[in-house]
């Protein structure tokens, strides 16, 4: 039966805090194995969902704006050990990745943000990969998220990626990966936030790279209520895929 855990970091401790755990959900089944708290720095917060099937670990990124919890609908149907972790940045009721915007943020302060979120980022997603001893790792993001999944699959710390609705600016240097990695997105034609043509253009410059890449146009814009259901298949698919590759071992 699946559980979900949310878990917040407590007070500032060296190295990080032990994360405060809350089941939610049906409650575990007295023959399952209690997962021990996660230990995140202090002031990350993650919701935790544990699936039946094997698989990788899934790490979920949400949107400018909201929180750990906008993604749980679209990715219900998905069964995996998934770890939706809330933006760093407080954003008006919610929260956000990035202060900087792909359209409206010159290019070069846009990357810089981009590569101090994403390196904490990584640590963090090295971190939970390793408490929780998973032998890979996919990453799911939606806008904000969807471009840091671009980004991590770039930096080699992820060994898939799902992206709705994301991209990386034309001056960012794909490098070759050193190993396969499969990159799976959506995203709809009609988006005015996240442009279509910036998704082809991030998409095309992973392929070149010796990235595995596919992906679908939908007529929608950036919207969730529009891309959701595409978003959670796209991870489903890049699950599978992982499986018949034998990535996941």
């Amino acid at each position: 039966m699946m559980r979900g855990i949310l878990a917040a970091a407590g007070a500032a401790l060296v190295g990080g805090a032990v994360a405060k755990v809350a089941l939610r959900g049906p409650a575990a089944k007295p023959a399952d194995t209690p997962l021990a708290p996660l230990v995140l720095p202090a002031g990350v917060v993650v919701r935790e969902e544990l699936g039946r099937r094997p698989g990788p670990l899934v790490v979920v990124l949400h949107g400018a704006n909201d929180n750990e919890g906008q993604l749980v609908p679209s990715l219900a149907s998905v069964d995996a050990h998934k770890i939706y972790v809330r933006g760093f940045l407080p954003a008006g009721k919610g929260f956000q990745w990035l202060k900087s915007r792909i359209l409206k943020t010159p290019e070069p302060e846009f990357l810089r943000e981009l590569e101090a979120t994403g390196a904490r980022l990584a640590l963090l997603v090295r971190s939970m990969k390793a408490q929780r001893g998973a032998s890979s790792v996919v990453v799911a993001g939606f806008s904000q998220g969807g471009h840091l999944a671009w980004y991590l699959a770039a930096r080699g710390v992820v060994d898939g990626a799902a992206i709705a609705s994301g991209a990386l600016p034309r001056s960012f240097a794909v490098p070759r990966p050193s190993r396969k990695v499969l990159l799976r997105y959506v995203s709809g034609v009609e988006d005015k936030t996240v442009p279509w043509e910036f998704v082809r253009t991030t998409a095309d410059r992973f392929r070149d790279a010796g990235y595995e890449v596919l992906g679908r146009q939908l007529d929608a814009g950036h919207s969730l209520s529009r891309v959701g259901s595409d978003f959670s298949r796209t991870l489903d698919q890049a699950l599978v895929r992982l499986a018949d590759s034998g990535a996941e071992r």
